[in-house]
């Protein structure tokens, strides 16, 4: 009988231990459900953590100044239909002072209304010299519009919007543009211009 016993309590104690050595298996020394133990957390006390430097804002700066037209090519043969005449081709040469020192060569497309005494212009320039005494050249979009002063159409005012599109140089990263205004008569033409700019980083 105690033989029987002494079997039984062997037994017992076998199955504890084929449990014990399962449950070893099974769950690994050190596993959490909490999350990583602090040993895969924690920074060595001798790294330091590297800042994230945050992207810093483009600076704009105003431009302003004065604009005289020295030469002018307009197109010789315009066509007219259903009362508007298109000069296509024509070119402009500007002489810029200001916050911009330099030369613009522009060429336009210029739609007369010959009835309203009006126009519309769109067309491309570039500009050679400083930009806030950085040099290179952009080259930029123009749209604007204008009404004749005079009967013979020599005479005028003129709004037109310009928007740069790339650059060399310095100027290579310049964006922005600018808003100009100008009068012509058969002396020539002259006027003002402003806006804002930047340079991209």
């Amino acid at each position: 009988m105690s033989l029987i016993k002494k079997e039984v309590k062997n037994e017992k104690i076998i199955t504890v231990l084929v449990v014990v050595a399962l449950l070893a298996v099974i769950v690994p020394a050190g596993l959490s459900c909490s999350g990583p133990s602090d040993e895969e957390t924690s920074t060595p006390a001798n790294e330091t953590s590297t800042p994230v430097e945050e992207p810093t804002e483009p600076v704009e700066f105003e431009v302003s100044g004065t604009m005289e037209r020295t030469q002018q090519t307009l197109d010789p043969n315009p066509k007219t239909e259903n009362g508007q005449m298109t000069l296509a081709n024509n070119i402009d040469y500007w002489d810029l002072h200001g916050t911009l020192e330099g030369t613009i060569v522009g060429e336009y497309t210029m739609v007369v209304y010959v009835t309203a005494g009006t126009f519309t212009l769109e067309g491309q320039g570039t500009f050679t010299g400083t930009v806030n005494g950085k040099s290179g050249s952009f080259f930029y979009n123009t749209v604007g519009s204008g009404q004749f002063t005079s009967f013979t159409g020599d005479a005028g005012v003129i709004t037109t919007d310009e928007s740069i599109i790339s650059g060399t140089g310095e100027l290579a990263n310049l964006c922005g543009g600018s808003h100009s205004e100008y009068a012509f008569d058969a002396n020539g033409s002259s006027g003002t211009y402003s806006g804002t700019c930047w340079f991209e980083e």
